[in-house]
């Protein structure tokens, strides 16, 4: 697979020597001279300096076939303008990172007009993932599913418990309520 990493910050470098080990032709770029160096130099990832909002930095990188693209800057614009570029010149599939509230808050309407297949908010993401430990943090065991629309939570019920001897469906609309 071919894959362009915009933005050697921590995660675009980790990205970058995780998708290289697992043999995926991969392209860096950022502005920085010395960060696309430093990881070229050290793995089997070949790099592109300069903007990755650029039209001619992502032709460059060969966004015109590459199957994904992630924008990992700091800068949640110059990531909407990577993943728009990139499409435009036939990226397969695009994801930027975006991280103000303003952003977020227009997900749906960024991904339909831009074309961008997915805004990742690691802070979001990361509240989710906590407010659904603290929510099951009664559970022996849980596995989610399907992006946690199913799920199968093992727990311990004492004998005084309002759900001893309730049916699937009654459990279900007692939580529901």
């Amino acid at each position: 697979m071919k894959i362009i990493i915009v933005g050697l910050g921590q995660t675009g470098k980790r990205l970058a020597v995780v998708a290289s080990r697992e043999h995926h032709d991969v392209v860096v770029v950022d502005s920085r001279r010395e960060a696309v160096e430093e990881i070229t130099e050290k793995y089997n990832v070949n790099g592109v300096v300069g903007s990755g909002g650029s039209r001619r930095i992502l032709m460059q990188a060969g966004a015109q076939n590459a199957d994904l693209l992630i924008a990992l800057t700091p800068h949640d614009e110059l990531n909407i303008l990577s993943c728009m570029t990139a499409k435009k010149l036939g990226t397969r599939d695009t994801s930027a990172r975006i991280q103000k509230p303003e952003f977020d808050q227009d997900e749906a309407y960024i991904m339909e007009e831009y074309g961008i297949d997915r805004l990742l908010n690691p802070d979001k993401e990361a509240a989710k993932e906590l407010l659904w430990h603290i929510e099951l943090s009664g559970a022996l065991r849980s596995e989610a599913f399907f992006d946690r629309k199913a799920m199968i939570v093992e727990l311990t019920v004492e004998e005084s418990s309002p759900l001893v001897n309730m049916t699937m469906q009654q459990v279900k609309e007692f939580f529901d309520t």
